[in-house]
């Protein structure tokens, strides 16, 4: 399978700004089936459990809906003894319970009970560049797809301290919840029809690229993705973002190694000079690619 193949069908639209990040929607045709149940809609139906093993580093999701349910890197599972990111995207098949990587967004807390519900966040794009890269080191040399933890946690510090933000568990959701607001849950953009990604710029830094199988998964994570570039973004002011060649350079990768998938799949990885690749394919369709600066 040709990942560059399926990449070449994706075109640049017009790009527009929402407050200081200038987006690219990403146009393309659906490379596969619509049935997949996300994160948020999960949860809310009852559908999806997700619960403690104990272990800092995975938790136990169970998927009882109707189809597979796709879970993206950096979706934050929200409550029992600490919040939580999943640390790659992931499909679980129906009536499944599969034990998930994860990694803790909330240093300063361990107690609590066993559950999780969604965080109705995903982690900004310069916290999941150090997730990728570091799961791609741990998939490298020991087979797993652990993180870095104490680099996630000095991350979270480092935005808590650039925006004067203060938390006591050093919590994730807490500190872009300071910092955005309602805005952090109600982002005014609806996509078009045939987007099936986004591409966003703050100052004169690309954030990161996310483009998905489908044009009705995409809509249905849009709203947290682009309000985790928002709040990457607030960071970056000053200039005015200018589109650049990030997409042909993710275009341009040739050297993806490839990894068995969490519970299904294909994991795609990529670390180069300044930047970090990933993609989960399901029987040879990419589900989801995500490209970071760094």
């Amino acid at each position: 399978m040709d990942l560059a193949g399926f990449l070449k069908d994706v075109k640049m639209g017009e790009p527009f700004f929402l407050r200081n990040v200038l987006f690219v929607p990403l146009k393309g045709p659906s490379w596969v089936d619509d049935d997949f149940i996300v994160l948020d809609e999960g949860v809310e139906r009852g559908w999806v459990r997700i619960r403690e093993t104990g272990d800092i580093g995975s938790s136990f999701i169970e998927n009882q809906g109707p189809g597979p349910l796709f879970l993206m890197d950096g979706e934050e599972l929200y409550g029992a003894r600490q919040n939580r990111i999943l640390n790659t995207s992931m499909v679980i098949e129906r009536e499944r319970k599969v034990k998930v990587p994860v990694s803790c967004v909330e240093q300063g807390r361990w107690s609590g009970g066993g559950s999780f519900s969604s965080g109705r966040i995903c982690a900004h794009p310069g916290l999941r560049a150090i997730t990728a890269s570091s799961v791609h080191r741990s998939l490298r040399t020991k087979g797993k797809f652990e993180s870095n933890q104490s680099g996630i946690w000095k991350e979270i510090d480092r935005k808590s301290r650039t925006f004067r933000v203060i938390s006591r568990t050093s919590s994730m959701h807490e500190i872009m919840e300071k910092t955005m607001g309602e805005d952090l849950f109600r982002v005014e953009y609806e996509p078009g029809e045939d987007e099936i990604g986004i591409m966003g710029y703050a100052g004169k830094r690309p954030l990161a690229i996310d483009i998905f199988g489908s044009h009705s998964l995409y809509r249905k994570l849009a709203p947290k993705i682009l309000s985790s570039y928002l709040f990457d973004g607030m960071e970056f002011g000053g200039e005015e973002p200018e589109v650049d060649g990030f997409f042909s350079r993710l275009l341009e990768i040739k050297d993806w190694e490839r990894f068995r998938g969490v519970d299904v799949g294909e994991e795609w990885r990529y670390t180069g000079k300044k930047q970090v690749a990933k993609a989960l394919t399901v029987n040879e369709k990419p589900v989801h690619v995500a490209f970071f600066a760094m």
